[in-house]
């Protein structure tokens, strides 16, 4: 979830409901992936683990989810927050469809 919740595209999503201030109502009604056990959601759930273990104190995440643990430079930053918002954006679409 803190991958989706990190993305531009649920960012996005909850700006365009939210007038004045935030509640759980509005987190609720946004959709997010359902299944978490399909190569998507494996994808999100390593690329946010990545992004959130900049240092030691986070081997134990990192090793969980089986992804290196130590700084980025900001060209790895960039691009990995790019493909995380891409598939998020690309399961969101697909949630749209199926509901509509």
């Amino acid at each position: 979830m803190a991958g989706v919740f990190d993305s531009f595209v649920f960012d996005f999503l909850i700006r365009t409901r939210v007038s004045i201030n935030l509640n759980f109502f509005y987190v609720y009604q946004t959709p997010v992936p359902a299944d978490y056990h399909n190569s998507t959601a494996k994808k999100i759930m390593q690329i946010a683990a990545r992004l959130s273990s900049p240092d030691a104190r986070f081997r134990e995440l990192a090793d969980s989810v089986g992804v290196p643990f130590g700084t980025l430079t900001m060209k790895e930053r960039l691009e990995l927050t790019a493909e995380l918002n891409a598939l998020v954006a690309a399961t969101t679409a697909s949630l749209a469809r199926i509901w509509s």
